[in-house]
């Protein structure tokens, strides 16, 4: 694990060149389609709410960190290491993590053309009243 001046001195570095996750580099376009394919879940651009794009993008980096981590613990040659245990213990707080977005957002995928396919059929043949009724 890097010491935190190191990431720090590096993260100020990539501030001054520009955006962290441009989109013009394969790790802005990743994190872009993981939050599009949230987005495209949840209903559409038109669907989501301002509080739920915040979580879509915390929970895409989240994804994205936990498969960079993934695959820093695959290259590991001993797993035992203390280095390697931290590093699990990290990877275990942010899958957490991701769950509780999820969760927050919602796991069911929202069905636009079917809400839209049953607005059209009730406009269409509108309820009639129950037998009985007055």
């Amino acid at each position: 694990m890097p010491h935190p001046d190191t990431v720090r001195r590096a993260l100020t570095r990539a501030a001054r060149r520009g955006p962290l996750l441009d989109p013009r580099y394969a790790l802005g376009r990743a994190l872009q389609a993981a939050q599009d394919e949230l987005v495209s879940a949840l209903g559409g651009p038109d669907h989501v709410s301002p509080q739920q794009r915040t979580l879509v993008a915390l929970a895409a980096r989240t994804e994205l960190l936990i498969a960079h981590y993934d695959l820093w613990l695959v290259e590991q040659p001993d797993l035992t290491s203390p280095h390697v245990l931290a590093v699990v213990q990290v990877r275990r707080a942010l899958a957490d993590s991701l769950v509780r977005y999820l969760t927050t957002l919602g796991l069911d995928r929202v069905d636009t053309e079917g809400q839209n396919a049953w607005n059209a059929l009730v406009a269409e043949f509108p309820p009639q009243n129950a037998p009985g009724s007055g």
